[in-house]
């Protein structure tokens, strides 16, 4: 939920709780002043739930540097905000008074990340979409209106994290956003996804790293993977690890026996790859491999006989 008090409401309520408990009213003030910044009069005190936690979950514990129970006043007195705004912030109070976010506060923020991805307010990675690390605006900016949709899913019932199935229900929500086009016909996805390309051309190097970027990307673009193609890529270096994982007695020179299979079966590829000059066994090392490991339909079944390497 979102609830916007003006920001004579919200001074009038702090001064009550003054008259009421100074104490009580220097934490309130605080606390608000943290959760709507110090711009005066002009803009009015946006509260929303998502905001709330991560203030009461992490900022507070971890960066508010007070004892534990000065710390539980603080919410409490942010709960005694609420009571006075009125019915509409009871959602609010009763997050600054529930059982998790004392025992989040107690602990000092322990296992934040489940708490924040068990609310339903996170923005969750999807097949579409994994969120990056270090945003740029517009992915940040997405990221927050992502949340705000999810928060509203919360209010009106369509999205609740006590029942079955909410966690597929949730990634539903967010792929859909951010694959339909908006006013102006692009999506939040192609945005995104443009911000990122921005952002990696941009990156500082020397001489022409852009223009070579530049190309990788028209190459990417020209031939974009299949969602297969990994797969297929990557079955002949697992097969060479489930043969390696049985154990490999090395030939004379220190190599893994039988490096033509092995090249053999590397270069069944989609992209077509072959070893390396420096990978393939000289013809040193072929003779040695042909001493040590006589083809035959008994050793050819183990593991040592079928794994494949590079000397």
């Amino acid at each position: 939920m979102q609830l916007i008090v003006d920001r004579a409401v919200a001074e009038a309520t702090v001064v009550r709780l003054s008259e009421r408990d100074p104490r009580l009213g220097e934490d309130a003030r605080a606390a608000v002043q943290w959760l709507t910044g110090f711009d005066g009069e002009e803009l009015p005190a946006v509260f929303s739930r998502r905001e709330l936690q991560l203030f009461l979950w992490y900022q507070l514990p971890r960066k508010w540097l007070i004892r534990t129970d000065e710390q539980q006043a603080v919410a409490e007195a942010l709960a005694c905000f609420f009571d006075e705004v009125g019915v509409e912030a009871a959602p609010l109070a009763a997050l600054c008074r529930s059982a998790q976010t004392a025992e989040l506060i107690r602990s000092g923020g322990r296992k934040l990340a489940s708490a924040l991805e068990h609310s339903g307010l996170e923005p969750p990675d999807t097949l579409l979409l994994t969120w990056s690390k270090f945003m740029s605006i517009e992915e940040a900016l997405e990221h927050d209106l992502i949340a705000t949709l999810l928060e509203d899913a919360l209010d009106n019932g369509e999205l609740d994290p006590s029942r079955r199935g909410w966690r597929q229900r949730q990634t539903k929500l967010v792929e859909r956003y951010l694959s339909s086009p908006d006013a102006s016909g692009t999506a939040p996805l192609t945005r995104i996804h443009a911000a990122r390309r921005e952002a990696w051309l941009e990156l500082t190097g020397r001489g022409d790293d852009r223009e070579l970027r530049e190309h990788a990307l028209a190459s990417i673009d020209a031939d974009s993977p299949s969602p297969a193609k990994p797969e297929e890529a990557s079955e002949p270096r697992l097969w060479l690890l489930d043969r390696l994982a049985g154990g490999v007695k090395l030939t004379q020179t220190g190599a893994l026996p039988r490096a033509r299979s092995c090249a053999q079966r590397l270069s069944a590829t989609p992209t077509g790859w072959t070893p390396p000059p420096s990978a393939r066994p000289t013809k040193k090392q072929s003779s040695t491999h042909s001493a040590c490991c006589t083809t035959s339909s008994t050793s050819s079944d183990s593991p040592a006989a079928n794994a494949a390497s590079y000397s």
